[in-house]
């Protein structure tokens, strides 16, 4: 994965998370690594799971304590809202829901 300087989107994360709940999951198999040569590591998927980045950063290489702390809040908002939203909607919906992968 490569940092990115565009900025946290909630409705791109939801997105993919609502992808991820929607899309199949593998019974089986190997783990798989996916990555192109433009963006870098995209995500794996394996025997029951899938992985996939919900959001790039911008790179925070060699920057000071201060910026470095403001970015982890920064990140930690970002976190937070998904996880309201995302807690909003399961709470709303009878459509997510956990599923068994067999």
């Amino acid at each position: 994965m490569r940092p990115t300087d565009e900025a946290f989107s909630l409705r791109g994360a939801v997105s993919a998370v609502d992808d991820l709940l929607t899309g199949p999951v593998p019974v089986d198999g190997p783990t798989h690594r996916e990555a192109d040569d433009d963006t870098g590591w995209t995500g794996g998927h394996g025997a029951g799971f899938r992985l996939v980045p919900l959001w790039q950063s911008r790179s925070h290489f060699d920057v000071p304590g201060s910026e470095w702390d403001a970015a982890q809040e920064e990140s930690r908002a970002s976190l937070a809202s998904l996880a309201e939203e995302k807690s909003r909607s399961f709470r709303s919906s009878p459509d997510h829901r956990t599923r068994p992968l067999r």
